[in-house]
């Protein structure tokens, strides 16, 4: 199982175009697919992967990290309880892809926060992106900072460890469905989070954020993955995909 996508969703190399084309090592007869066709990519040759089966995944999987996480987590626990609201930002890597500049993308976070954010009352935790660098968490966390009673940063042990995961464990040891908190992310990760738990989450950016921010070539991409982002959200929500 890896962070996002991977958990199993399908689409082109043309809907996230790479600076060099990646040729399969070996082709596939059956797909193992869970959220179908949501994208550009039509695919008739895969077996579904129930939400049943994922969640059962998730929950043999968190054993894995359950103390690491619970000795982590046992350490803020204070801030959960204390805080009246509490938001998840699941970071994605597009500085480090040329989507976008640094400085811009540290602004599309904050423009987004500040719409849930408070100075007061607000612990903001940080899911890292696998790709993110180390400088954009120096910059990103400064800025969360301004808007944000508390910021925390999950440590780079975490950066490869599904949020799903994370997210099943804060629900099992420490009631967090019963705390007031919200999940943004501006990527398909927010997906899984919504199928699985059915936790409506918020979607980031929009397209005046996109238009303005985004580099030109990515623009139209950025936009058409908004839509479909949305679109899949929609389904989700209407129990439309089961």
């Amino acid at each position: 199982m890896c962070y996002g996508d991977a958990l199993g969703l399908n689409f082109s190399q043309q809907y996230y175009p790479q600076k060099r084309s990646i040729i399969p090592k070996r082709s596939y007869s059956t797909y193992l697919l869970s959220l179908i066709n949501l994208f550009d990519q039509k695919l008739f040759n895969y077996t579904k992967i129930e939400s049943e089966i994922l969640l059962s995944v998730i929950e043999e999987s968190s054993k894995i990290f359950d103390f690491e996480l619970s000795t982590y987590f046992n350490n803020i626990n204070n801030f959960l309880s204390q805080s009246k609201k509490i938001i998840f930002l699941l970071s994605a890597n597009y500085s480090e892809t040329g989507r976008i500049k640094l400085v811009d993308e540290i602004k599309c976070y904050e423009i987004s926060l500040c719409k849930y954010a408070s100075k007061n009352d607000s612990l903001i935790i940080v899911k890292p992106h696998p790709r993110d660098s180390a400088k954009k968490h120096i910059i990103l966390e400064d800025s969360l900072k301004q808007i944000a009673s508390n910021v925390i940063f999950l440590s780079d042990n975490f950066k490869h460890i599904p949020f799903e995961i994370i997210y099943y464990l804060l629900l099992k040891k420490y009631n967090l469905d019963t705390l007031n908190h919200r999940i943004l992310s501006s990527s398909s990760s927010i997906l899984f989070i919504e199928y699985l738990f059915k936790k409506e989450c918020d979607f980031m950016f929009g397209i005046d954020i996109v238009m303005k921010y985004f580099t030109e070539d990515w623009i139209q991409l950025r936009i058409q993955h908004e839509k479909d982002i949305i679109n899949a959200i929609g389904l989700i929500r209407s129990n439309k995909i089961i």
